[in-house]
């Protein structure tokens, strides 16, 4: 059984980065590893890190749990209407383009992609035990549900929301808001870390290590691998 928590924020395609931290920093007989959210969008390597997730989830199926972000939620309402042939919004192509490009650029990935999708679809919306609260944006001062929202009437849910977070009793762990220093923030009024350190726009993939009572034991920060985020 996982005797501590290593949480990995926002990795959005940057697959090459991704792993990097994994191989680096995870021990799987110690460390149950969670990641929040955003796997998908922006980067260059969606699908390998698709295939990289679910195959780390395939081999430790009790100490890995991937969590779904607002890019898995977007990615999949955009699949959706694909499949039920409804125009898809110009808005949510424009941001999901970069994720299904990849898979339609190769037949062998366009083959993948509706079991790609049926395992982001379930992911789940957080992870919790007695201590530690994880879940992709958080759980914020004004909505009180942990209920996806449909993403016209995401500003306060769990996936969309940017504003103040509740302290709840229990650390909570975000991404969703990259952080421009390229360093984790913690914010005592709302005893949260938000872990996203803006890995595809060049800074940082950051990983946090707890204890399973929610104490920092470390924090591991992989600089982005130049490949991950850069056409050139």
């Amino acid at each position: 059984m996982p005797q501590t928590l290593l949480i990995i924020g926002d990795v959005h395609g940057c697959y090459f980065t991704f792993r990097a931290l994994v191989e680096t920093y995870w021990q799987p007989d110690s460390m149950r590893l969670i990641q929040l959210g955003d796997l998908t969008d922006r980067g260059r390597f969606v699908p390998d890190t698709i295939e990289f997730a679910r195959q780390l989830e395939e081999k430790h199926p009790e100490q890995v749990t991937f969590l779904k972000g607002n890019h898995e939620a977007m990615v999949l309402e955009y699949w959706n209407a694909m499949r039920e042939t409804i125009p898809p919004i110009a808005k949510l192509y424009s941001r999901n383009n970069s994720t299904m490009s990849q898979y339609y650029a190769d037949s062998e990935l366009l083959q993948r992609l509706p079991e790609d999708m049926k395992w982001l679809g379930k992911r789940p919306l957080f992870w919790e035990n007695d201590h530690v609260f994880v879940s992709h944006a958080g759980i914020a001062e004004r909505w009180n549900t942990l209920k996806e929202a449909l993403i016209p009437d995401h500003e306060e849910n769990i996936l969309w929301t940017r504003s103040k977070l509740k302290n709840i009793g229990k650390l909570q762990v975000i991404g969703h808001t990259p952080l421009l220093t390229g360093e984790p923030e913690f914010r005592e009024a709302e005893n949260c870390w938000n872990i996203d350190t803006a890995a595809v726009f060049g800074l940082n993939l950051t990983a946090l290590h707890l204890a399973l009572d929610g104490t920092v034991l470390d924090t591991f920060c992989v600089p982005s691998k130049h490949v991950d985020y850069h056409l050139s």
